[in-house]
Protein backbone atom coordinates (compact mmCIF):
# COMPACT_ATOMS: atom_id res chain seq x y z
CA UNK A 1 0.00 0.00 0.00
CA UNK A 2 1.36 3.42 -0.92
CA UNK A 3 1.67 6.33 1.50
CA UNK A 4 -0.92 8.43 -0.32
CA UNK A 5 -3.45 5.61 -0.02
CA UNK A 6 -2.79 5.32 3.71
CA UNK A 7 -3.23 9.06 4.26
CA UNK A 8 -6.38 9.37 2.16
CA UNK A 9 -8.32 6.22 3.07
CA UNK A 10 -8.97 7.37 6.61
CA UNK A 11 -10.84 10.63 7.02
CA UNK A 12 -9.42 11.04 10.53
CA UNK A 13 -5.84 10.72 9.25
CA UNK A 14 -6.63 13.23 6.54
CA UNK A 15 -8.06 15.76 8.98
CA UNK A 16 -5.19 15.13 11.40
CA UNK A 17 -2.70 15.68 8.60
CA UNK A 18 -4.35 18.94 7.58
CA UNK A 19 -4.03 20.13 11.18
CA UNK A 20 -0.53 18.83 12.01
CA UNK A 21 1.37 19.30 8.72
CA UNK A 22 1.18 23.13 8.67
CA UNK A 23 2.45 23.25 12.25
CA UNK A 24 5.43 21.03 11.39
CA UNK A 25 6.24 23.09 8.30
CA UNK A 26 5.94 26.37 10.20
CA UNK A 27 8.19 25.19 13.03
CA UNK A 28 10.80 23.88 10.58
CA UNK A 29 10.82 27.16 8.66
CA UNK A 30 11.01 29.26 11.84
CA UNK A 31 13.98 27.24 13.07
CA UNK A 32 15.74 27.35 9.70
CA UNK A 33 15.31 31.11 9.29
CA UNK A 34 16.37 32.77 12.56
CA UNK A 35 15.68 36.44 13.11
CA UNK A 36 19.29 37.49 13.67
CA UNK A 37 22.64 35.75 13.67
CA UNK A 38 25.22 36.93 16.20
CA UNK A 39 27.96 34.69 14.80
CA UNK A 40 28.45 32.86 11.55
CA UNK A 41 26.74 29.45 11.80
CA UNK A 42 28.83 26.33 11.35
CA UNK A 43 28.62 24.23 8.20
CA UNK A 44 26.64 21.37 9.84
CA UNK A 45 24.13 23.91 11.16
CA UNK A 46 23.72 25.44 7.70
CA UNK A 47 23.18 21.98 6.22
CA UNK A 48 20.61 21.18 8.93
CA UNK A 49 18.81 24.44 8.19
CA UNK A 50 18.73 23.61 4.49
CA UNK A 51 17.22 20.22 5.28
CA UNK A 52 14.66 21.92 7.53
CA UNK A 53 13.69 24.23 4.66
CA UNK A 54 13.25 21.20 2.39
CA UNK A 55 11.03 19.61 5.05
CA UNK A 56 9.01 22.82 5.23
CA UNK A 57 8.58 22.86 1.45
CA UNK A 58 7.59 19.17 1.41
CA UNK A 59 5.03 19.84 4.13
CA UNK A 60 3.45 22.55 1.98
CA UNK A 61 3.10 20.08 -0.89
CA UNK A 62 1.68 17.43 1.44
CA UNK A 63 -0.77 19.95 2.87
CA UNK A 64 -1.99 20.84 -0.63
CA UNK A 65 -2.52 17.15 -1.40
CA UNK A 66 -4.32 16.43 1.88
CA UNK A 67 -6.47 19.54 1.68
CA UNK A 68 -7.46 18.74 -1.90
CA UNK A 69 -8.42 15.21 -0.92
CA UNK A 70 -10.36 16.43 2.12
CA UNK A 71 -12.32 18.92 0.01
CA UNK A 72 -13.01 16.19 -2.54
CA UNK A 73 -14.40 13.92 0.18
CA UNK A 74 -16.55 16.74 1.57
CA UNK A 75 -17.83 17.41 -1.94
CA UNK A 76 -18.69 13.77 -2.44
CA UNK A 77 -20.61 13.77 0.83
CA UNK A 78 -22.44 16.98 -0.05
CA UNK A 79 -23.29 15.58 -3.46
CA UNK A 80 -25.21 12.76 -1.77
CA UNK A 81 -26.92 15.13 0.66
CA UNK A 82 -27.76 17.86 -1.88
CA UNK A 83 -28.73 15.51 -4.67
CA UNK A 84 -31.95 17.34 -5.51
CA UNK A 85 -30.12 20.65 -6.04
CA UNK A 86 -28.41 19.47 -9.21
CA UNK A 87 -25.73 22.14 -9.61
CA UNK A 88 -23.90 20.43 -12.45
CA UNK A 89 -23.47 22.33 -15.68
CA UNK A 90 -24.11 20.47 -18.91
CA UNK A 91 -22.49 21.76 -22.06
Amino acid sequence: MQINQVMTTSLLLNIGGVIIVPFVGWRAARWALPVEETTKPSKPLRIARGIALLISFASILLLAFLLGNLLFEVGETLEDVLGKLDLSVSL
